[in-house]
């Protein structure tokens, strides 16, 4: 499915576990909206991969004008150009080496990265709670790694479905039946989006807090 919908889907997961947490930050919608884009960082025309030049465009157009913006454009550009060029860098190495829907969309892989993450930022936490004013919460980790389960289930609802049990099988696994399965850009998607998007805004809507 295309970008904006797996951001959605992730978006919508990081929310609800904010509500329900009832944590303060916007780490948890942030973790959960990554998770579900960081699967397709085997493709290097991904959306993650050019995740930088998002934020690159993002800043442009809120920047402003005078020198200060300016300077603030001239640094985000470099930062940003740099990180973009290691992850489509990082994206076409990954292709290369388990191509685009391989193994980075399995649940070992999701797995993973789930546990892996949640270790580094209990880790984080704790030393954050320790010397920093500056936090991410632990939940960021679990969260991060339900936005990927949740690429990997919007995927498998296309047609061309997604490894589910590699590296015990390459089989790609479809959730939906052939007849009904998702085209990227199709209708399916489209409302996948919608519903992602409608759900995210009601949960905000309950809470005053944003």
């Amino acid at each position: 499915m295309k970008g904006a919908t797996h951001a959605a889907a992730g978006l919508v997961v990081g929310v609800a576990l904010r509500e329900l947490t009832g944590d303060p930050t916007y780490w948890l919608p942030v973790a959960g909206m990554l998770g579900g884009l960081l699967p397709d960082i085997d493709e290097p025309n991904s959306t993650v991969a050019h995740l930088p030049g998002q934020v690159r465009k993002t800043v442009r157009r809120t920047a402003g004008k005078g020198p200060a913006a300016a300077l603030v454009n001239l640094v985000v550009s470099i930062v940003t150009g740099l990180l973009e060029a290691v992850t489509v860098a990082l994206a076409t190495l990954i292709k290369s080496m388990l191509g685009h829907r391989g193994a980075m969309h399995s649940l070992a892989l999701a797995t993973s990265i789930a546990v892996g993450t949640t270790a580094g930022t209990v880790a984080l936490d704790a030393i954050a709670e320790a010397s920093w004013s500056f936090r991410i919460p632990a939940l960021a980790g679990p969260v991060l790694g339900m936005g990927y389960i949740t690429h990997l289930i919007t995927d498998g609802m296309t047609k061309s479905g997604v490894p589910l049990l590699w590296p015990m099988s390459k089989q790609r696994i479809r959730l939906l039946p052939k007849w009904l399965a998702a085209k990227t850009g199709g209708t399916i998607d489209w409302l996948v989006m919608f519903a992602c998007n409608a759900t995210t805004f009601g949960l905000i809507l309950t809470d005053l807090n944003w």
